[in-house]
């Protein structure tokens, strides 16, 4: 998993066909440039109720077609995936969910109802709080969402890119940088994904001023702000507000 957030987000972040964490599903359109269609055309009314199946996906249809499917963008960017691998991933979600229900009803007695719903509770929490961590850092309508031209590259360089596509958090306090790991400062992430989280307050001082020196689009929204952006987003691509705008 880690592998493939750096070879595909990291490299490509906002870009789509590449970019697994802002992957395109039928129900919801994020890419503003591609039009809605059917039922994304209301995703600005729903999304509240498909949000929290998030790792529900991840679970149970994401990684087994990265795995399995040859046309994924795990292929594109790592080759093709040994047979170990495969078999290693299989074994571990069965090992989670050995733990995680069957556990509980074998050896604490506790019911199957209620080993369940606390299990589907928690991957529900668990998933909101993802989309905390996500959904406020890539997209929203002031960050672009660059279209490959007919060689598979991309209109800025690499580092010019992440500035353009990526948003730090205004907030700056124990309580985030503790809960989100200090994702707030998410441009430091991006340029420096190696470095410690302990460093990043410190690193992303200097990110500002390098940007301000080379004119770069260094962004800070608060996370109410960033949230609200990110469903205005939504509204944007449903109402096909891109295509309105280039006519």
């Amino acid at each position: 998993m880690e592998k493939r957030h750096i070879a595909s987000h990291h490299a490509y972040p906002n870009v789509d066909g590449w970019d697994t964490d802002i992957e395109q599903s039928g129900l919801l359109l994020i890419i503003p440039w591609i039009k809605a269609k059917g039922i994304q055309k209301y995703q600005h009314k729903f999304f509240f109720l498909v949000y929290p199946l998030y790792l529900f996906n991840w679970m149970f249809i994401r990684d087994f077609r990265d795995f399995f499917d040859n046309n994924r963008v795990i292929l594109k960017t790592q080759g093709s995936i040994p047979v170990v691998e495969k078999v290693k991933m299989v074994g571990y979600k069965l090992f989670y969910f050995f733990y995680q229900i069957a556990v509980p009803i074998l050896f604490f007695k506790v019911s199957v109802g209620l080993a369940l719903g606390a299990w589907f509770l928690q991957v529900i929490a668990a998933s909101i709080f993802a989309l905390f961590v996500l959904l406020p850092l890539h997209p929203l309508p002031d960050n672009a969402f660059p279209k490959l031209d007919e060689k598979n590259g991309l209109p800025f360089s690499w580092l010019h890119h992440q500035f353009e596509v990526t948003n730090d958090l205004a907030e700056n306090n124990w309580f985030v940088r503790n809960v989100l790991g200090n994702f707030n400062f998410h441009v430091a992430h991006h340029l420096f994904p190696n470095y410690s989280y302990l460093y990043y307050n410190e690193i992303t001082d200097e990110i500002e001023k390098f940007a301000k020196e080379h004119n770069l689009a260094y962004k800070r929204f608060p996370i109410l702000t960033a949230l609200g952006k990110h469903v205005d987003l939504l509204k944007q691509n449903a109402n096909n507000a891109y295509y309105i705008l280039e006519e």
